[in-house]
C-alpha cells in the first residue's frame, strides 16, 4: 500500500512539473514574441521649405537616444521577472493539488480497521437468570403471540447484559449474533429464531406444534450455554 502510494504521489509530482514548465514556456513565448508595431507612416508629402544655411558657428552634434531604445531593456526584465513569479507560483499551486490528490487517494484505500466485540461475561448468567420468563412467555396466548413474545424476552435478556448493537443491526440479529458467539447449539438457534420471523411477518396460522417445537429449541439453546452460566442440577 505504501509503495503504490508513494508511486502515486512520484507520478503527480512530475505531472505538476512537467505543467508548470509548459506554463513557463508559454508565458516566454508570449512576453518575447510579441510583434512590435511600427507607427504608420503619413504618404502626404510635407509642403518644401527653403533651405537656409546655418549660421556660421559651429556646433558639436548632439546624439538623439530613441525612448524605444532607452526603455526597451528594462520593460524586458521586467516581464522575465514577472513571468518567474508566475511560474513560482503555478508550481506551488500545483504541488498544493497533488498533496491533496495523495491525501484523498490514501484515506479511499485505508483498510477500516473493525475489532470483534467479544460478549460481556454477564451475558450467560442474564440469560439464565430470566429463563423462567422465556418460557413462560412461550406458554400463554395464542401460538404466534407466544413466540414473539418468547423471542422479544431473549431480546431483552440480551440488552439487559449491556451488549452493543452495531449500527447495521437489527435487535434480533444481534441476539443471533451474541447467542452464536456463546456457541450454543446452532441448529436450536436456528428453529428458534426462524420460528419467531414465521410468527412475525407470515400470515398463515401457526398451532401448538409450532409452540412446542420453540420449546425445545430454547431449552436446547439454555442448555448449551457455558458451564457457568448452567443452572446448578
Amino acid at each position: 500500500m505504501g509503495e503504490r502510494l508513494r508511486g502515486v504521489s512520484t507520478r503527480s509530482t512530475v505531472v505538476a512539473a512537467a505543467a508548470a514548465l509548459v506554463i513557463v514556456a508559454l508565458m516566454l513565448a508570449t512576453t518575447h514574441g510579441a510583434p512590435v508595431v511600427q507607427p504608420a507612416s503619413s504618404d502626404r508629402a510635407l509642403p518644401s521649405a527653403t533651405l537656409q544655411p546655418p549660421p556660421a558657428t559651429s556646433t558639436a552634434p548632439t546624439a538623439s537616444v530613441s525612448p524605444t531604445a532607452a526603455s526597451g531593456p528594462p520593460m524586458a526584465w521586467m516581464g522575465m521577472a514577472l513571468t518567474g513569479v508566475v511560474a513560482v507560483v503555478a508550481v506551488f499551486l500545483l504541488l498544493l493539488l497533488t498533496a491533496a490528490v495523495v491525501r484523498v487517494l490514501r484515506s479511499r484505500r485505508r483498510a477500516p480497521e473493525s475489532t470483534p466485540v467479544e460478549p460481556p461475561p454477564s451475558l450467560p448468567e442474564q440469560l439464565h437468570r430470566d429463563a423462567a420468563s422465556h418460557f413462560a412467555a412461550l406458554r400463554e396466548g395464542e401460538p404466534r403471540e407466544a413466540i414473539v413474545r418468547a423471542w422479544v424476552t431473549l431480546q431483552q435478556s440480551v440488552a439487559a447484559a449491556g451488549v452493543t448493537r452495531r449500527p447495521s443491526e437489527t435487535s434480533s440479529e444481534l441476539t443471533v449474533r451474541v447467542l452464536d458467539d456463546l456457541a450454543v447449539d446452532p441448529d436450536a438457534l436456528r428453529t428458534i429464531a426462524g420460528l419467531y420471523r414465521e410468527a412475525r411477518f407470515s400470515q398463515h396460522p401457526l398451532n401448538d406444534a409450532d409452540r412446542e417445537r420453540a420449546e425445545v429449541a430454547l431449552r436446547r439453546v439454555h442448555a448449551t450455554l457455558p458451564v457457568a452460566a448452567r443452572e446448578p442440577s
